[in-house]
């Protein structure tokens, strides 16, 4: 007989211990490139040479070829032979004090400023080496299945492809400008802050990657939940790492404002500046890391044992989140009160004539107050959208009729004022306009209050989704796409040295995008204050939108207002890359075509949100009628009908 074929053993899993050498070899010439460019700078004998290649490529390379070296202890920790550990140490002296004394010799000992800082960076290396040579014993330590994750996830993917290529975006603007530009000056700004930043992304990727040989059981104890953030219920190390966290993200903001921006600076304080702020949001993620590693430390010292017998007892019941901070009120109320007194400021301040300055500079402060107003007002209604829902279940007479004051004072004295100041500047028939944008905005107001009604009757657990989704992480996206269109208007302010009528038009563009941003993730608001288990019933199937079948009239008008509105959006956009600062009167002519296209898409936008609002309460209370006479559960399901073709409308 034919012998039994012996059973097939299942493969086995195949551990990552170390890394190909062709990645050592690769971070290894990105030092070395760098310390090339400081010695050509150090021997250099064209003065204006000698500048470009220290202030330009040293300073820009310099962010990427630190990062890279610390991606060099990562990639093999468990090579103990001598070739390979000179190689990694060579690299690492050759690099860091090689880079200082060329520094030094470039500049012929002349500057102090230079001097101490070389002395400061031959003191933080040591520091650095040490540390590098204790987490790569760290690592080796690790077994095979967390080593190989580390190896995979965190430094190739997370340190090299990730880090590494956000440095290397960084530097390519910072190139582009060389290149258009004849002299390397006017792109100062570009420079110092594309310096700034990668320090702080290069610190971030670091922290990241030094994170990755911490055990996931106990970096899920010390990441921040959504709920506590809005809560406000947080500990001393959640409350170090928001703080430190939030400036860290404020200081990139900054940087990133200005990053882009052609020009050369005017003295030192600016470029001193630029450097304080990257320094301040370093210095503040630093210090996060770092407290958070301690408490970490602390905690793995302990054991996995002792926290394993910790765990053992009975799950704590949960309890749901039903309301947020107070925080989130009143910083709404305080963001939307600076808004208002520069827009009463700006109207006050105006001249009578257009762009109209006199002896004093009142006319153009007007300018610049309202320039400032409209940059800043969509960051405000994101503020104010959350803390008009922060806590839908408080209805008492006060707390109602704070909230009614708060819109009073917002939105009627900030219109009131933007009218006063329009008048001047394009006659008294912009007073319709303004007419129509306060009614509108009462409107929403008041569909606002009868969704906050709504939000107080969810289920807990539906609530608490709201808070921490919809309310917190989508309007965090929403505020992303604010700031990409803010920085446009920071972009123009820094190139142009003015914050005048230069940028106005620039910050009445982004205004009109980023409120209709604004206005569709309030859509999502509406959308989740239904139960759960009632939302499939209320979206539109793709089905019906498939055979153009069965949509009522209200959701056609819908798709017709958000038509209008894209439409809008992209003509927008486009005016917002065309504008002409150097002539006033294209100027003023921008102001009013960007007036009639952006009060349309707002319009239209405003039409889906009460349509979507009206549509919803009207099927909550359907449905609501329907449990209630327990018809609910009598009706059976229906199946959508089958595709068989598309409309002929596609």
């Amino acid at each position: 007989p034919p012998p039994t074929p012996l059973p097939t053993p299942p493969p086995t899993e195949v551990h990552v211990t170390e890394c190909a050498t062709i990645y050592s070899i690769l971070m290894s010439l990105i030092t070395t490139f760098n310390t090339a460019v400081y010695a050509k700078f150090a021997f250099a004998a064209d003065e204006t040479e000698k500048e470009k290649l220290y202030y330009f490529w040293a300073k820009m390379i310099f962010p990427l070829s630190v990062t890279a070296m610390g991606i060099s202890f990562c990639l093999k920790p468990r090579r103990e032979d001598r070739p390979y550990k000179i190689f990694l140490y060579s690299q690492y002296i050759v690099y860091a004090f090689g880079t200082q004394l060329l520094s030094l010799i470039g500049h012929e000992f002349r500057t102090y400023s230079i001097i101490w800082t070389c002395l400061l960076w031959l003191l933080i290396w040591p520091a650095l080496f040490v540390f590098a040579v204790k987490f790569r014993s760290h690592l080796a330590e690790l077994s095979n299945p967390d080593l190989s994750k580390f190896l995979t996830e965190d430094a190739i993917m997370g340190g090299m492809i990730v880090g590494l290529g956000q440095l290397v975006f960084l530097m390519f603007t910072t190139i582009q400008c060389e290149g258009k530009k004849d002299d390397w000056k006017e792109c100062e700004r570009t420079l110092y802050s594309q310096f700034a930043l990668s320090g702080i992304v290069g610190l971030y990727v670091t922290i990241k990657i030094a994170s990755g040989v911490v055990p996931r059981n106990i970096l899920k104890k010390h990441v921040i939940s959504r709920k506590n953030i809005f809560a406000m219920r947080l500990n001393t190390e959640e409350a170090v790492q928001v703080f430190g966290l939030s400036i860290a993200a404020a200081c990139s903001i900054f940087l990133l404002g200005n990053f882009g921006a052609e020009g050369k600076f005017d003295d030192d304080t600016d470029k001193k500046i630029i450097l304080g702020v990257g320094s301040v949001g370093g210095g503040c993620l630093a210090v996060t890391g770092v407290w958070k590693w301690v408490v970490i430390r602390q905690e793995m010292k302990r054991g996995e044992e002792e926290s394993g017998q910790e765990n053992l007892g009975e799950p704590p019941s949960e309890v749901f989140l039903t309301e947020g901070s107070s925080f989130w009120f009143y910083s709404g109320v305080l963001s939307t009160t600076v808004t208002t007194g520069l827009a009463v400021a700006g109207a006050m301040l105006r001249g009578q004539e257009h762009f109209y300055v006199d002896d004093d500079g009142w006319g153009h402060r007007g300018q610049e107050c309202m320039t400032f107003f409209m940059a800043i007002m969509p960051i405000n209604l994101i503020l104010y959208i959350t803390s008009i829902f922060s806590q839908p279940r408080r209805r008492s007479k006060a707390y109602m009729w704070k909230l009614r004051l708060h819109f009073a004072s917002f939105a009627y004295v900030s219109f009131s004022a933007w009218a006063v100041w329009d008048v001047r500047l394009s006659g008294y028939w912009v007073l319709a306009a303004h007419t129509a944008g306060a009614m509108m905005f009462t409107l929403l107001f008041h569909f606002g209050l009868k969704l906050r009604a709504s939000l107080g009757r969810l289920q807990d657990k539906d609530l608490e989704a709201f808070f921490t989704e919809t309310l917190l992480r989508s309007g965090v996206k929403a505020l992303c796409s604010v700031l990409f269109l803010f920085f446009r208007t920071t972009k123009c302010m820094f190139e142009s040295e003015s914050f005048g009528f230069e940028c106005f038009n620039n910050a009445l563009c982004t205004s009109m995008l980023s409120s209709s941003i604004i206005l569709w993730w309030f859509t999502l608001c509406i959308k989740a204050s239904v139960r759960s288990e009632w939302r499939n019933d209320l979206s539109l199937s793709i089905e019906k939108f498939a055979r153009m079948k069965d949509i009522s009239y209200l959701r056609m008008t819908q798709g017709l207002f958000a038509l209008v509105a894209g439409i809008c959006g992209m003509l927008l956009f486009t005016m917002l890359s065309l504008l002409d600062v150097e002539n006033r009167e294209d100027s003023h002519k921008d102001n009013r075509k960007i007036a009639y296209v952006g009060n349309l898409g707002q319009v239209s936008v405003g039409g889906v949100v009460i349509s979507e609002i009206y549509k919803t309460i009207k099927a909550q209370r359907r449905r609501l009628s329907e449990s209630e006479s327990n018809h609910l559960e009598e009706q059976p399901a229906v199946d959508e009908e089958p595709v068989e073709e598309c409309s002929w409308v596609f």
